[in-house]
């Protein structure tokens, strides 16, 4: 049942999903939300497995930890209850104390109050990106982000970067650093957040790919990916040993950590979720990554290009590959 009013959970029948301040964004008014640059890495996607051309660096203050591979600078300590926020967290579902979550649009205020800044020392702070958070996961951890920044398990951090849905539902991009996947929540929910400071006002980068006949180079991660993909899909081991024997343009190849194949989704497109013009016979559905979920026993991680969304799943599905080098 359709309900207007405040998003009070409390009111008996009251569903937030079908208020009508959380539905019935139009395209052009999410098109808004997004700048150009938002889009994609414009560094090495570094990695602690040893297939990853660059390992993690950290530099540390007692309240900011600094990124010296992408230069983004992190709030180190979350607060248990967020200044000016009024919603709450679940966690492992059952609800925290008002003010331990912060809407999507919470949570851009709280990270661009001046009082924030002078807490952290200065500077420009804002939401990070969706392939900014994605950059600080380690999923060789069974809490999925650096141990710098490992406050307590969080199920959803917030990105900026909003949601593009074809149902105008107002969602928009989150991460669970227990799991290791990102996903996709309506704004009004409660999540953590943890700000990021940069030189730039907006994170991310235009595309900034070299296209060959077999071969896409993507100049500011340092990957060069498959142009086609493989035309059938395949079981993970199946898909290890295809990218290990490809021959094309000289060989070399591998299956990407799942890191790697994040850094080419389209946060701001869907079916299929990845720059057109360089990826433009992407099929709609999951590609397998490297990464093995160590959360879960036997089960591998892989991103829908669909949406642009990743989770794990058993390595005997069925899934389309796109190799790396």
């Amino acid at each position: 049942m359709a309900v207007t009013g405040t998003l009070d959970a409390a009111v008996e029948g009251y569903d937030p999903e079908w208020d009508p301040a959380n539905r019935n964004e139009d395209f052009e008014t999410f098109q808004t939300l997004v700048p150009e640059q938002h889009r994609f890495a414009e560094w090495p996607m570094s990695d602690t497995f040893d297939e990853a051309k660059v390992k993690p660096s950290f530099s540390t203050t007692d309240l900011i930890v600094t990124d010296d591979v992408t230069k983004l600078r992190w709030q180190r300590v979350l607060p248990d209850i967020y200044p000016g926020c009024n919603t709450r967290y679940n966690f492992v579902g059952r609800d925290r104390a008002i003010g331990s979550g912060c809407s999507w649009e919470e949570a851009q205020k709280y990270c661009g109050s001046p009082e924030l800044a002078e807490e952290l020392g200065g500077g420009e702070w804002r939401v990070p990106t969706k392939i900014e958070l994605e950059s600080i996961l380690d999923l060789s951890r069974v809490n999925t982000v650096n141990p710098l920044l490992d406050t307590f398990p969080i199920e959803k951090v917030w990105t900026s970067s909003p949601y593009p849905n074809p149902y105008g539902l107002k969602l928009a991009w989150a991460i669970d650093f227990m799991e290791g996947y990102t996903f996709a929540t309506g704004r009004f929910v409660g999540g953590r957040v943890r700000c990021v400071s940069s030189s730039k006002s907006e994170g991310g980068r235009l595309p900034n790919y070299e296209i060959l006949i077999d071969v896409v180079r993507d100049l500011n991660t340092g990957l060069e990916w498959q142009h086609r993909p493989d035309s059938e899909t395949r079981s993970w081991d199946d898909a290890h040993k295809f990218c290990q024997e490809l021959d094309v343009a000289g060989g070399g190849w591998r299956l990407p950590l799942l890191k790697e194949l994040l850094s080419i989704v389209d946060s701001t497109r869907f079916m299929s979720a990845t720059f057109q013009k360089a990826f433009d016979l992407t099929p709609n559905g999951r590609f397998w990554s490297a990464t093995e979920a160590i959360n879960n026993r036997d089960s591998v991680y892989s991103v829908d290009f669909t949406y642009g969304s990743s989770q794990w799943e058993m390595p005997s599905v069925r899934h389309w590959v796109r190799c790396v080098r």
